[in-house]
C-alpha cells in the first residue's frame, strides 16, 4: 500500500492510499508522518509545514462620550421647554436643533435614529436626523411631523453603527421628547 499527498499550489488537497506506485508531480509519497489537509508542501526540501490558523483580532471599538445635549428651536419661539421627567416638550412641525460635543469623532456626518415609542419604550416608528460633526462639535437638526413620545437612545444608534461596521460607538444619556399638537386655548 502506497500513501500519497495530493498537492496543488503547494497545498495538500487530499491524502490517498493506492495499491501501486503513482507517477505524477501532483502526488507526493508520504511516510508514517502524515500531513493534514491544507498543510504546505515545500518541493525543494520535500517537507510539509502545518497550516497556521489565522488569528482574527477583533477591531478596537472606540467609545465616544457625548457632552450634555442642548436642545433649542430654530426660530427662538420659546416653545421648546423641559417638562416633567426631564422630557423636552415641543410642538409638532417646529424645527429644532440639538448641539453637543464629541471629542475624538472625526469630522463628517452621521445618521442618527430617533424612535417614536408607545408605553414609554416600545418603538413603533423612527425618524432619521443627520448629525454634522466638525472639530468635536455635533449639530443635529430635525422636526417632528407627528405628535408622540420620541427617544434618542445610544443603544439604538450603536446597533446601527455596529451593523455598518463603524469603528466607534456613542455613549450618551437618552434624550426624550414629547411632540404635541399646538392648540390655542381660549382665555377667560
Amino acid at each position: 500500500m502506497f500513501n500519497y499527498a495530493h498537492i496543488e499550489n503547494n497545498k495538500v488537497i487530499g491524502i490517498y492510499s493506492f495499491d501501486t506506485e503513482v507517477q505524477s508531480d501532483e502526488y507526493v509519497l508520504i511516510d508514517d508522518t502524515r500531513p493534514n489537509l491544507h498543510d504546505t508542501y515545500d518541493h525543494t526540501t520535500g517537507l510539509f509545514a502545518k497550516e497556521q490558523a489565522a488569528v482574527l483580532e477583533k477591531p478596537q471599538i472606540q467609545v465616544v462620550s457625548l457632552g450634555q445635549i442642548a436642545i433649542s428651536d430654530e426660530a427662538n419661539t420659546g416653545l421648546v421647554e423641559k417638562g416633567l421627567g426631564d422630557i423636552t416638550w415641543l410642538p409638532i412641525n417646529l424645527p429644532f436643533s440639538m448641539k453637543t460635543t464629541a471629542e475624538g469623532l472625526p469630522d463628517g456626518r452621521l445618521m442618527l435614529m430617533v424612535e417614536r415609542v408607545v408605553d414609554g419604550s416600545k418603538a413603533v416608528d423612527d425618524i432619521r436626523l443627520l448629525a454634522d460633526i466638525k472639530e468635536g462639535q455635533v449639530t443635529m437638526k430635525g422636526v417632528f411631523k407627528v405628535s408622540g413620545n420620541y427617544l434618542l437612545r445610544a443603544s439604538r444608534v450603536n446597533e446601527g453603527l455596529e451593523r455598518i461596521g463603524a469603528p466607534f460607538r456613542l455613549d450618551f444619556k437618552t434624550v426624550e421628547f414629547d411632540a404635541y399638537e399646538q392648540v390655542e386655548l381660549e382665555k377667560g
